[in-house]
């Protein structure tokens, strides 16, 4: 089985170093052979040793993927391990050993568990403890083969680092199990987590990072893959970092490096560069710590606005100053008490026009004795070489400002003066994270799933970013910040910001489309007076410059589909979060949904037509992918409506308003249900004219891209949750919807179909890896689907999904892996935090959290008021994976879901295990909350406008109505009354008062609510009255009524609103009308003394 393939090690490894092993150069190479006997053995060369206590077996297993293999098989080379064979005669696999995830480590076994990945380093840990007291007399690499596949390309791959080990004692407290380097062992094309290395704290200002390559702005720390040729990993420097995410996000970037000898001369980064092993790094979020050759040690810890670094320095010995390029200054005062050392920088990704400028002020402990300035040639103005006179370790203190060097030097003194040690910060730090973590404590899990479940909360907290400064004292601070919501041209100084400086508290650094899923309903559950502060840094984005931001880092980006913030502040709100302006998260969101964007990062896409036909055509690139993102959000923005209706005075001028909302958009959010294709039983997109983008003949779902982002039509055929009962309908009901999900959990991804991304992106082959068909829970698109099982009467299938994700994806946080994929401001984080404890927020804004089978026997929430809810896990092993019975204080709960106000309440909730599926939750009364109710259908109440009928049916009824052209679509020789029923924003009539516009419908129907889009905002239409609006208030200038009649001649008011508030331009109303009255025709008549830019006009039936 072993074989000499003349090559030493892995060569396609995207993220090691190929041809070395894990942490050795060797490498030991397996193959497979297909020959008569199934398990085939080689032995390996390892001296005899007699098992002590407390002892393990540690290897690593680089399996290749085959990807001639037939569907499925290309796995073949995970059937292979390690096995032992003890003087007795037993082999370890025999005697029950179990790796650590608790599967057999018998080569068959790690086949069929899918517990290793392919190409890639896996670390195997084996439990000797079965053996204790025997010797070991043989060492061998064990395989398996199945006679199932025939490819010509025997399975095959390598082993390294085989030893016996003693087995760690780990700490019992959770946060020094955190390992900040989980998620680094990734790459460009293939991601453990893609996670920077942060040593911050919980929201900081500042990260600080050590960067193995400081010639990469995006993937600076990177476990293996550059390491050198003796499998040591580089360091080049020590940083401050603001990344938001790999993928293009980093900004504002100090080098600090130690270099054994100053005068050495050449600092560029490859020459100034040290190696180290990563079993010489502590890591954790408050201390970062790297042993280096020469004696140096390197450390870091941070406050919110200052990081320090301590460097133990050889008498030679000295600091390297860097930034990433040249865009910034470095000046030097050494004889300054406060800081002697200053400047600002301006690096960034790519062209990032919301990347302030950064203003830092550093202090030295000791004495500088020597500057080389203009160190680095390339970056003269920003480089510089440094030695110290003084006895003990060199700290410096690094403090930042997007305001001014002033403010730097302010937040040095409010949080690091000189009385305040390194060590002291340290454990400020710590204890920071000791309390984010103290909020769910969790018993009985294996030192696995501690580092986990630990290392995931750091994740969930270290985002997002706060972005004030606080310009006043500890005591009394005044909250201050540089506003990048609206990115321009600013003109920064060398020691202040050209951006306006706001009061207030604004927060940075989230993609909405990835956290609205799980992150922020964790805020909003676990701590949500922090959720309220948090979101409402947001809403500040919004009250700055009328939008908050789709993907912000630090202001809007544009990334991604859907405008998600809205679904994010229905939830806060829903969840019984105490909103700080609970009015303009409203508004924001309103505004997402209801006006036209035309700047690309900010709002939502095709709003100037989609509102109105119900989808986003595919004329707008992944436009499916936007439709069903505007129907969730507008179900948010619905929920939102209700909560406020509920939350206002009876007399509050918005009442009518928000009850229009509400049923408003919860009508748009049912619009989902004509974007599914009945013909291929699969959403699809449409065009402009209405068709489905492909026939059945030319549709394949495996195919990635085109409507589907970062997906296929596999995996958004259940993105619809908050609507699972009417999915099923669409799908034949319960059983339908259950055999579609089976048929997604058995159909392989095999990131051959790349669509219209031209190629194999990471997240194909993630999904491919994850070996459940086509759920690719590596990525954000998939975190609800296995729970959509809720609305089949199968939740078992949930249970048993779950519980295997969570038991073999996370695994390898020791080496940098830890994720089956993108780590996204900690979204994957509280997917398993969740999924953990057995609680699950499958509809955000539904008030609601799913059940579902935990992976350890108990976990406590601890609130912040002192109330604690208790989730027990009765009769939990790792087989036991099914839910048999729920109790919720003692008593029998039959639900699914159970509400978020019971679980703030503090309750215990047990639930009873088994090793087959129960029936509990099976029944129709169980199901999750669903927008449709069980057996109907989701219908969205269409307009009954058309635009096919309007030039037929629309009749404008008065003279000296003008044109109005805003597209530039050209002239027609008169005004055209269809112009306001085709379903575009494009282009409208000016009406004056006393015109009418008149719709003959088909037959007689009753409007129960209709919309009216204007041109202009009312704030535009009072200032452009001849006399303007009176001091006392604003005059009604104009308005409208709407009129029914059944002859065309003979009309009657049922409705009539005069200056209706419109707060931005291009948008969106409706009203409600509180008596409907059946009729043929419909008119809308222009009262007040004001023309209207009308675009478009809609009705209603009940």
């Amino acid at each position: 089985m072993a074989f000499n393939s003349g090559i030493q090690g892995p060569t396609d490894a995207p993220t090691s170093r190929p041809l070395t092993g894990l942490e050795s150069v060797e490498n030991i190479p397996y193959q497979i052979e297909r020959r008569g006997e199934a398990i085939q053995r080689t032995r390996v060369e390892y001296p005899k040793h007699t098992i002590g206590p407390n002892e393990i077996l540690q290897y690593a297993v680089f399996p290749v993927f085959n990807d001639d293999a037939e569907d499925g098989f290309g796995f073949e080379a995970t059937a292979a391990a390690i096995d032992v064979q003890c003087d007795d005669g037993s082999w370890l696999s025999e005697l029950g050993a179990h790796d650590e995830a608790g599967f057999s480590i018998a080569p068959r076994a790690q086949y069929e568990s899918h517990v290793l990945s392919v190409n890639q380093w896996n670390l195997k840990t084996v439990d000797l403890s079965q053996a204790m007291g025997k010797t070991i007399v043989e060492i061998d690499i064990v395989s398996w083969h199945s006679a199932e596949s025939h490819t010509s390309l025997l399975p095959h791959g390598w082993f390294s680092d085989i030893a016996i080990a003693t087995k760690p004692k780990p700490s019992e407290n959770l946060v020094e199990l955190i390992d900040i380097r989980r998620g680094t062992n990734s790459s460009l094309s293939y991601s453990r987590g893609n996670c920077a290395p942060a040593v911050t704290v919980p929201h900081g200002f500042n990260f600080g990072i050590p960067i193995t390559d400081a010639d990469d702005i995006s993937w600076t720390y990177k476990y293996h893959v550059n390491n050198h040729s003796d499998n040591t990993t580089p360091l080049q420097a020590l940083a401050i970092s603001h990344t938001a995410t790999n993928w293009g996000s980093e900004r504002n970037v100090l080098h600090i490096m130690p270099t054994a000898d100053v005068e050495k001369g050449a600092f560029g980064r490859k020459e100034r560069e040290l190696s180290f092993r990563h079993r010489g790094e502590e890591a954790r979020p408050y201390h970062y710590c790297v042993s280096l050759p020469h004696h140096i040690d390197a450390e870091m810890t941070s406050t919110d606005h200052v990081v320090a670094m301590r460097f133990t320095l050889p008498e030679t010995g000295g600091l390297i100053l860097d930034q990433y390029d040249s865009h910034g200054s470095l000046v030097f005062n050494t004889d300054n008490p406060t800081f002697q050392i200053s400047g600002y920088n301006d690096s960034k990704f790519g062209d990032n026009p919301s990347a302030p400028r950064m203003f830092f002020a550093i202090s030295c402990n000791h004495p500088i004795t020597s500057v080389h300035e203009g160190a680095i040639p390339e970056r003269s103005n920003v480089s510089a070489a440094i030695s110290f006179k003084g006895i003990g370790p060199v700290v410096i203190r690094i403090a930042t400002s997007f305001i001014s060097l002033e403010q730097a030097v302010h937040s040095l003194e409010l949080e690091m003066p000189p009385e305040v040690t390194f060590d002291d910060v340290v454990m400020r730090s710590k204890h920071l994270w000791e309390e984010k973590l103290g909020l769910v404590n969790i018993s009985g899990a294996s030192l696995e799933r501690r580092v986990s479940f630990a290392s995931g909360m750091y994740r969930m907290f270290m985002y997002p970013n706060n972005a004030a400064e606080n310009a006043g004292t500890v005591e009394w601070p005044h909250w201050v910040y540089a506003d990048v919501s609206d990115p321009r041209d600013w003109r920064h100084g060398n020691d202040r910001t050209g951006c306006e400086v706001r009061q207030g508290r604004s927060y940075v650094n989230n993609g909405f489309w990835d956290t609205y899923r799980t992150i922020w309903p964790a805020y909003c559950l676990f701590e949500p007076d922090a959720a309220a502060q948090l979101l409402d840094g947001f809403v500040d984005h919004y009250r700055a410059s009328g939008w908050i931001d789709r993907w912000c880092a630090p202001g809007p980006t544009g990334g991604m589909v859907g405008s998600s913030a809205d679904i994010v502040i229905a939830n806060a709100m829903i969840s019984g979060v105490d909103l700080i302006d609970a009015e303009s998260a409203y508004d924001a969101a309103l505004r997402d949904a209801t006006t036209i964007s035309h700047r690309s990062q900010v709002g939502r896409f095709d709003n100037d037509h989609a509102v109105f036909r119900g989808y986003v055509s595919t004329a707008t690139e992944e436009g499916l992918s936007w439709s069903l993102e505007d129907c969730l959000n507008d179900f948010g923005i619905a929920q939102a409506s209700r909560w406020m209706l509920d939350h206002i005075d009876e007399h509050d001028p918005r009442r009518g308003e928000y009850a229009a909302n509400s049923v408003y958009f919860r009508n748009r959010a049912m619009t989902y249900a004509q974007m599914f294709n009945s013909d291929v039983d699969f959403f699809m997109g449409r065009t402009e004219s209405g068709d489905f983008r492909s026939s059945p003949q030319n549709f394949d779902p495996r195919v990635w891209g085109g409507d589907y982002t970062e997906t296929n039509a596999w995996g958004m055929a259940f993105s619809v949750p908050f609507d699972g009962e009417g999915l099923a309908a669409l799908y034949g009901g319960r059983d339908g919807l259950e055999k579609k999900l089976d048929a997604y959990f058995s159909t392989p991804e095999t990131a051959h179909f790349v669509g219209t991304y031209n190629r194999v992106i990471h997240e194909m082959l993630e999904a491919r890896d994850i070996r459940m068909g086509m759920f690719g829970l590596s990525n954000q698109p998939a975190h609800h689907i296995a729970y959509m099982y809720a609305f089949t009467g199968a939740p078992y299938k949930t249970q048993a999904i779950v519980r295997d994700s969570l038991r073999r994806l996370f695994l390898g946080s020791s080496i940098g892996q830890g994720y089956p994929g993108d780590e996204d401001n900690g979204e994957m984080s509280a997917w398993y935090v969740f999924s953990s404890i057995g609680l699950y927020p499958l509809t955000p804004a539904s008030g609601e959290m799913l059940i579902t089978s935990p992976s350890m026997p108990q976990s406590t929430i601890a609130f912040p008021n002192g109330v604690k809810t208790t989730i027990l896990a009765h009769d939990w092993t790792e087989d036991n994976v099914y839910i048999q019975d729920v109790r919720v204080n003692g008593k029998t709960w039959d639900s699914l879901s159970i509400p978020i106000t019971l679980i703030r309440k503090g309750i215990t909730i047990e639930i009873d295990l088994g090793p087959e599926p129960g029936d509990w939750g099976t029944t129709k009364n169980s199901a999750a909350y669903s927008l449709t109710e069980h057996g109907k259908m989701p219908v969205a109440v269409k307009d009954m406008t058309s635009p096919a009928d309007a030039m037929d049916r629309a009749l404008l009824s008065s003279e000296g109505s003008v044109w109005s052209d805003s597209s530039s679509l050209g002239h027609a020789p008169q005004p055209n009354a269809a112009l306001l029923f085709d379903d575009s924003f494009d282009a409208g009539l000016k009406l004056c008062p006393s015109d009418c516009v008149s719709y003959e419908f088909d037959n007689r129907r009753s409007i129960a609510l209709y919309t009216v889009s204007l041109g202009e905002s009312s704030v535009s239409l009072q200032k452009a009255q001849p006399d303007g609006p009176s001091e006392g208030g604003v005059r009604t200038s104009f308005g409208w009524a709407i009129e029914v009649s059944d002859d065309g001649s003979s009309w009657t008011t049922i409705d009539e609103q005069h200056s209706p508030t419109y707060p931005w331009d291009e948008q969106t109303r409706a009203f409600l009308i509180s008596e409907p009255k059946a009729a043929r025709f419909a008119r809308f008549r222009v009262v007040g003394e004001h023309e209207l830019d009308v675009r478009q006009l809609e009705y209603f039936e009940g």
